[in-house]
């Protein structure tokens, strides 16, 4: 029995982890959240790529991306 109004498993797991409900990453823009875990954690954030490649391969599986480099990338996906 599945209920789209309960919350899954991660985002309890985020929730617990975190320490913030669920509703705050959700309406929190992704920059402001960096920002504050950054200030937390004294270092910038990474994003990194943990995953084995399969197939193909994985997108990032040569390189990480700088916030910079994120942002940049974005716009250009909905600006098109």
């Amino acid at each position: 029995m599945s209920n789209s109004l309960s919350k899954s498993a991660l985002e309890r797991a985020v929730e617990i982890f975190t320490g913030q409900p669920i509703e705050y990453f959700q309406k929190t823009p992704l920059d402001k959240i960096e920002l504050l875990a950054e200030r937390k954690n004294g270092s910038p954030v990474r994003f990194t790529n943990d995953f084995p490649d399969i197939g193909r391969g994985t997108v990032l599986s040569d390189c990480t991306l700088s916030h910079q480099e994120v942002e940049r990338v974005f716009d250009e996906a909905i600006s098109s």
